[in-house]
């Protein structure tokens, strides 16, 4: 194992409100010989050892691409730093298709955008995948099947396995919509979650697609089970969401990466799409994976302390007034007139079927 020390300001993206002088902690082994990986599973953690380890494993055992993992302990203050550690050292005696391992200790926490930024730029495998620490997959082949999609609709910059959404979701963009579009668009979505719910699948019908401003696994959604077969399309809307996310490291680096300078905690990965549309004129899409998240499961960043209280709340000042010099705030009322209308790309069917 080999162990390197960083300062946050040695990284080729803005601290944005962090120190600059911060250390981090980087720990890395490689597997096997000279076997390049093919992709890329950046994990952010924050204070979840009860199923970390777990879920890490799962991913291993489902990935059909020679990997790398880039796990990102940020501001764990409770047992996940050890429990990953641990794992790490079991790895070393069953790699399997895991070509590499990176493990960054972030003890004073910098949050969700400058974690996965961190994570991919210490990774450097062709495609990147973005995966929530309380995911457990359950899809064999997920990376691949990600992979393949990318491949073969060279205009999708992203593919969410979790779900899109309108940009109407988002509050400062809600202004731009009717009141009319916004009930139906409510009315809708009831009946599909109602529909999924009974038949526990995400795969969306056409009427679905077209009129709702939501698909996949999303709200209420997200716990129920998930007997998802293959699609043969991808469900293209207007964003998407992490967990899992795909995009190629090339699109990524060209568009410069997460704004850290503006987003800390959610919202970078929808300017990061919006960019892409804008300057590349690319598109974001769904395609159903198979996972489980329970929604107790996940990472609140729940403050603890006063000094923990006083710090969130200075990061949201801060960023609360970058954000919205963003793309996100600033291109919000103009995206339609600059993008191509949305549409729905059937997909190839793949080559493996």
């Amino acid at each position: 194992m080999q162990t390197t020390e960083f300062l946050l300001k040695s990284f080729p993206f803005p601290s944005g409100a962090f120190d600059d002088e911060m250390k981090i902690q980087v720990h890395e082994e490689t597997y096997g010989d000279s076997i390049d990986p093919v992709a890329s599973f950046i994990i952010p953690v924050h204070n979840q050892e009860s199923m970390i380890v777990g879920n890490l494993e799962l991913i291993r055992e489902h990935a059909a691409l020679d990997h790398e993992i880039v796990v990102i302990a940020d501001g764990c203050t409770d047992g996940s730093l050890e429990k990953i550690m641990g794992w790490f050292a079991k790895v070393r005696d069953h790699p399997a298709r895991t070509v590499r391992v990176v493990v960054v200790d972030i003890r004073e926490g910098v949050f969700e955008t400058l974690s996965d930024s961190i994570g991919i730029h210490l990774s450097f495998s062709p495609l990147i995948i973005e995966i929530q620490a309380d995911m457990s997959i359950q899809h064999p082949g997920f990376d691949e099947e990600l992979s393949e999609a990318l491949a073969l609709n060279p205009d999708v910059f992203a593919i969410s396995g979790r779900g899109a959404h309108r940009l109407s979701r988002l509050p400062h963009f809600r202004l731009n919509s009717t009141r009319l579009a916004r009930m139906m668009a409510a009315l809708v979505m009831r009946i599909a979650k109602w529909r999924n719910g009974r038949r526990g699948t995400y795969i969306p019908t056409l009427a679905e697609y077209l009129l709702s401003d939501s698909i996949g696994r999303v709200g209420d959604l997200v716990d129920l089970p998930a007997p998802v077969t293959k699609s043969n399309y991808l469900y293209v809307h207007e964003t998407v969401m992490r967990g899992p996310l795909a995009f190629s490291r090339d699109n990524y680096s060209s568009l410069g990466g997460f704004d850290t300078s503006a987003f800390f905690l959610g919202n970078d990965d929808h300017d990061l799409i919006l960019r892409a549309r804008i300057e590349k004129r690319l598109l974001a899409a769904y395609l159903p994976i198979r996972f489980d998240s329970p929604l107790e499961a996940g990472s609140t960043r729940a403050l603890k302390s006063p000094a923990e209280t006083l710090r969130f709340q200075a990061l949201l000042s801060h960023y609360g007034a970058a954000e919205r010099e963003s793309v996100l705030f600033i291109q919000g009322p103009n995206i339609r007139s600059r993008t191509r209308s949305i549409r729905k790309l059937p997909r190839v069917r793949r080559a493996t079927q």
